[in-house]
C-alpha cells in the first residue's frame, strides 16, 4: 500500500461515512466530520477531494461556503452523486 493510501487507512474513512453529507451543509461541517481535505479542484467551485482507503476518492463540491454534491470516483468508472445538486 502506498503511503498515501495508508494514510487514509489509517484515519478510518469508508465511503459509507460520506453519506450522512447532505446539500447545504456548511464547509466548517464537512471539515468536523473529515478533517481538512486531501487536496482542492475545482475552478469557479471549490471541491474539497477526500481519498479513501481503497484507493477511491470522495468529491464534495461546495461554493466556498455550503455543500452543493458529493460525488464517489473511482478511477475508469463513472463518479456516482451521492448527494444531489439542490
Amino acid at each position: 500500500m502506498d503511503e498515501a493510501r495508508q494514510e487514509d487507512a489509517d484515519r478510518g474513512r469508508a465511503l459509507d461515512d460520506f453519506r450522512q453529507l447532505e446539500w447545504g451543509m456548511t464547509v466548517a461541517q464537512v471539515r468536523e466530520l473529515f478533517g481538512p481535505p486531501d487536496g482542492n479542484g475545482g475552478s469557479g467551485l471549490v471541491i474539497l477531494l477526500y481519498g479513501l482507503a481503497d484507493g477511491s476518492q470522495v468529491r464534495v463540491g461546495t461554493n466556498g461556503r455550503a455543500v452543493l454534491y458529493v460525488d464517489h470516483r473511482v478511477a475508469g468508472q463513472p463518479d456516482n452523486r451521492l448527494v444531489p445538486r439542490g
